[in-house]
């Protein structure tokens, strides 16, 4: 069941995807849902990290990195009992 705190949290938590995005993109990235685990948005990021290095030229890869560091910081901050994400495996 999930809370009023915890439904409140759904709409505060960034989203996972950058925007807008600093370049166009000619290429589907499907990002994390917001109930994603922290290790499927750290998986996720590792993904981009090594796109970002094969294709250094294009800057939405940093991007995504930033924006998933971003949610990861914000989660941080949210109380034990108020997560509403998947528990890591």
């Amino acid at each position: 069941m999930v809370t009023a705190r915890q439904q409140e949290l759904i709409f505060e938590q960034p989203s996972t995807m950058p925007d807008p995005l600093p370049g166009p993109i000619s290429y589907l990235i499907e990002s994390p849902s917001h109930m994603a685990s922290d290790t499927h948005l750290r998986r996720f990021r590792a993904q981009m990290e090594q796109l970002a290095k094969d294709r250094p030229d294009d800057l939405n890869f940093p991007a995504f990195i930033a924006q998933i560091d971003g949610v990861l910081d914000w989660r941080k901050t949210v109380a034990p009992e108020d997560r509403f994400w998947r528990d890591d495996p």
